[in-house]
């Protein structure tokens, strides 16, 4: 089973700072849009942005991996879990709150090795603090 490699964009304004998970080279949401035009599911189709860093949370069973193009996760999110697996953290379960209806089965799961998931999370940590 092929790895995915996982980084981070990171954004900042004078009052947060921003990120969007890169899969493979690709922002996850030009993922996500790209899933859901090819799905039919146009009521809309994308609309996702950048989640605030104290927003994004990169484990667990209900995180908010992207938030609305707006910036707020309460607004329009895109939510996964995310869980350790041996050697593995898979990112799976994709889910458009609003939009019940939605099947995501067919987009993910992104498989990152535990050794390059913690340098890029390592990475990303070190772009979010401030610098002096």
């Amino acid at each position: 089973m092929s790895m995915n490699v996982l980084s981070f964009e990171v954004q900042s304004d004078d009052n947060s700072v921003w990120i969007m998970p890169v899969i493979d080279g690709v922002c996850l949401a030009d993922l996500i849009t790209a899933f859901e035009h090819a799905n039919n599911y146009t009521d809309p189709a994308g609309g996702y942005g950048h989640i605030r860093e104290i927003d994004f949370k990169p484990l667990g069973n209900d995180i908010d991996i992207l938030a609305c193009e707006c910036g707020e996760t309460g607004c329009w999110p895109l939510k996964a879990t995310a869980f350790i697996e041996n050697a593995t953290v898979v990112w799976s379960a994709f889910r458009q709150p609003f939009r019940k209806n939605r099947n995501y089965d067919a987009f993910g799961p992104f498989r990152f090795s535990r050794s390059h998931f913690d340098t890029a999370i390592s990475h990303l940590r070190t772009d979010i603090t401030p610098k002096d």
